[in-house]
């Protein structure tokens, strides 16, 4: 049941995440395609300008959308009328819940490729001065060790930030004792305490933290990740009480 749930969520946001993911290849081709006719990146023109504040723009409000895209996800899966119609069937809350998480990490992660591919479209063919595997063998650092060490740390955070999102979000949308929280308070709530993890993390990670380095000074706080994605889980775990009507839901 969860597998549908998954391919309903990814259903729903598909033609949104697509378009914009469609809208940063084309641009970024575009711009490829200047630096080819204008001389490599040895071109001063205005309309390589406008290509790259193009970028920029295209990149800048994709972020935010990215962000609104889930943002209504989540709360037109749970809190709205066809949310309504979501919880009467016959599967638990908690896989909603978690359905939506791990399709907002798909997406996010989806985004995250796409601005790696941007960046190798740019730079491929421009770099022929740079012996980027002798690089590599000098300090004898692994392409599956940077990718894997950028995966995690950003996965982990993804998990972190999309738990403390949903939850003001559920926050936003409940009543205790009979009175509603306004959806303002929750925000400012959620940021007092995205400040006060992010000090508790910093303390966690000094009283007691585990890492393995890597050559060249690299390393992978193995402590860190396991501190945030314990408390990702017990955010989540709180969400999912909510969402069980231990309060009132609006």
């Amino acid at each position: 049941m969860l597998f549908k749930l998954l391919k309903h969520d990814f259903n729903y946001s598909k033609i949104q995440f697509f378009t914009m993911i469609l809208a940063l290849l084309l641009s970024t081709v575009l711009l490829r395609i200047w630096l080819e006719v204008g001389g490599n990146a040895e071109f001063i023109g205005v309309i390589g300008i406008i290509l790259i504040l193009l970028i920029q723009l295209i990149g800048t409000v994709t972020s935010f959308a990215s962000i609104i895209v889930i943002i209504q996800n989540f709360s037109k899966g749970l809190f709205s009328d066809h949310g309504y119609l979501t919880l009467t069937l016959p599967v638990s809350r908690s896989k909603i819940v978690w359905s939506k998480v791990l399709i907002s990490m798909f997406w996010f992660n989806l985004m995250m490729l796409t601005s790696a591919l941007m960046a190798w479209i740019i730079t491929v063919g421009q770099l022929d001065d740079v012996d980027i595997v002798y690089f590599l063998e000098l300090f004898q650092v692994s392409v599956f060790e940077i990718i894997s060490i950028a995966v995690l740390n950003a996965n982990s955070m993804i998990f972190l930030g999309i738990s403390i999102l949903f939850s003001i979000i559920t926050l936003s949308r409940c009543s205790i004792l009979g009175r509603k929280i306004h959806a303002l308070f929750a925000w400012i709530l959620g940021f007092i305490f995205t400040i006060f993890l992010i000090w508790f993390l910093v303390w966690l990670d000094g009283l007691w933290s585990y890492r393995i380095y890597f050559n060249f000074g690299m390393f992978l706080n193995i402590s860190l990740l396991a501190y945030q994605i314990i408390i990702a889980f017990l955010i989540i775990s709180s969400i999912i009480w909510l969402v069980n009507k231990k309060v009132e839901l609006r």
